[in-house]
């Protein structure tokens, strides 16, 4: 169960930020 939600958040998140400098809070993109 818990893997498939954290599956989902990392999915709601944009891909393209990933790759950036940007830092992911619970699937969310976080501007530090």
């Amino acid at each position: 169960m818990a893997g498939r939600a954290a599956a989902g958040k990392r999915t709601a998140a944009p891909a393209r930020g990933e790759g950036g400098g940007r830092r992911f809070l619970d699937g969310w993109p976080v501007l530090d």
